[in-house]
């Protein structure tokens, strides 16, 4: 007997438009477990509001600095 070695290509493909993608063009959303491709990344009815989230860790990573201000005599 012969051993037969079969490799099995496994190709990513867009949630949305079926489209081959690879590791390098894929993108995830966190509001579920799919990968979208570059056109279809911002086209699917996503409920995570990622503007007021990346305002809040903008905020949190760079806080506001106040001088303190110098007395007139």
């Amino acid at each position: 007997m012969d051993l037969v070695i079969i490799y099995v290509i496994y190709y990513m493909k867009c949630s949305e438009c079926k489209k081959k993608i690879n590791i390098t063009n894929s993108f995830d959303c966190k509001c579920s477990n799919y990968k979208f491709c570059f056109k279809c990344r911002f086209n699917h009815n996503c409920n995570i509001d990622y503007i007021a989230e990346n305002k809040k860790l903008i905020e949190s990573e760079n806080p506001k600095i106040e001088f303190k201000k110098i007395d007139k005599i």
